[in-house]
């Protein structure tokens, strides 16, 4: 962690915190949402498509990275 020397103490600390915030976010619900479709449906494509789309890498890096 050359950048930020705090951050695996910070996650620790905050992670119930992180967990939450992160969980609400409309791109983890859509991935919950197209899971349990792909569950009942046997047919995971829709997730797959989203993973690797355009919108998923913006939302995922916003997501995970602008909140440090």
């Amino acid at each position: 962690m050359k950048y930020y020397r705090g951050f695996k103490k910070d996650v620790k600390k905050h992670s119930g915190k992180l967990s939450t915030a992160m969980s609400k976010l409309p791109l983890y619900l859509k991935i919950d949402s197209l899971s349990e479709q792909g569950i009942n449906t046997k047919d995971f494509s829709n997730l797959y498509s989203f993973i690797n789309s355009k919108e998923y890498m913006t939302q995922d890096y916003n997501a995970q990275c602008k909140i440090w």
